[in-house]
């Protein structure tokens, strides 16, 4: 990036494009490995038990995608037709009563698919959805609410142009950059890493 900003762009506001830059690789590059992290302690876990018929971290993904997704889809519809209270002047356009409709989709859809349909290891237990889900849930506001700030403070509608209107492709996984790594803590403090490979 120094060398970049010093040979190939120099110019004004070197040192802020400079930051911006690593931000965006410590934000979606870091924030985002954590799905490849349960995928990788999900195999290790395949190769130390045989009694495991499938990657459990590729259950911890999908529950994480389904809170993510569910929660934008709830505080949206919510926030559109009930919402009234603005939630951060990070972006006035959220509500309080969007973000507790997304937190309740969240929890419903997720218990509904991972918990009934016992996806595993979350779904393993219903008490254990219902936590993994609103905590995962209550995250997803934070990403968004990042991403506005920092859209704001750039003065940019879209983080970029390949989705126009919808705030960019940034703007589909937010939430999702957020959810990911709360994920990991909860499955942490569940024991999931280690329970079915002892």
């Amino acid at each position: 990036g120094l060398v970049w900003y010093l040979w190939v762009a120099p110019g004004e506001h070197s040192v802020a494009n400079l930051g911006l830059t690593l931000l965006g690789v410590l934000w979606i590059g870091f924030l985002g490995s954590f799905a490849t992290l349960f995928l990788g302690l999900g195999k290790q876990m395949e190769d130390v038990s045989p009694a495991l018929t499938s990657n459990p971290g590729i259950g911890v993904l999908l529950a994480a995608v389904i809170v993510a997704v569910s929660h934008d889809v709830g505080a949206f519809f919510v926030g559109k037709y009930m919402g009234s209270t603005p939630l951060s002047a990070a972006s006035p356009n959220k509500t309080q009563e969007g973000m507790i409709g997304g937190v309740l989709s969240a929890l419903v859809v997720t218990v509904v698919i991972i918990g009934f349909g016992g996806i595993s290891p979350i779904g393993d237990s219903i008490p254990r959805t219902i936590v993994f889900a609103v905590l995962c849930a209550l995250a997803a506001p934070l990403g968004d609410l990042c991403e506005s700030f920092v859209k704001r403070d750039l003065k940019v509608k879209d983080m970029g142009s390949v989705l126009p209107g919808h705030g960019g492709v940034l703007d589909r996984f937010d939430a999702l950059l957020f959810v990911l790594p709360t994920a990991y803590f909860v499955t942490v403090l569940f024991n999931v890493w280690t329970l079915s490979a002892s």
